[in-house]
């Protein structure tokens, strides 16, 4: 089934982005984290562990949305399910090929 998620939305099921959290340095992120009020909106003895996730889990999610998108090299039109032929003794062949032209081309005689 095709499922349609705008952006913004969250889902853990079909969330594909991916994070370069490299990209970012440590003083970065600690400066996200600091403008988060990380107290609970009741006292702790008042709130089940379900509304704490929830809480917790929307602070993270604003640092985590401040982090550049990665480039997922296995997205797209190169995925292994739009690329059936693209198997693995294809790519072992690809590599050999790869290889040996390396070996020719570094001293062709």
């Amino acid at each position: 089934s095709l499922t349609f998620i705008p952006t913004g939305v969250h889902s853990n099921e079909t969330d594909d982005v991916r994070r370069n959290w490299s990209k970012m340095d440590l003083k970065d992120i600690l400066d996200l984290s600091s403008n988060i009020d990380w107290h609970f909106p009741k006292s702790p003895e008042l709130i089940n562990v379900e509304e704490m996730w929830e809480d917790i889990h929307s602070k993270l999610l604003k640092i985590t949305d401040s982090i550049p998108e990665s480039f997922d090299q296995h997205s797209g039109s190169n995925d292994q399910k739009s690329t059936p032929w693209l198997n693995s003794s294809l790519k072992r062949a690809i590599r050999s090929k790869n290889k040996l032209w390396g070996i020719f081309n570094a001293s062709p005689t």
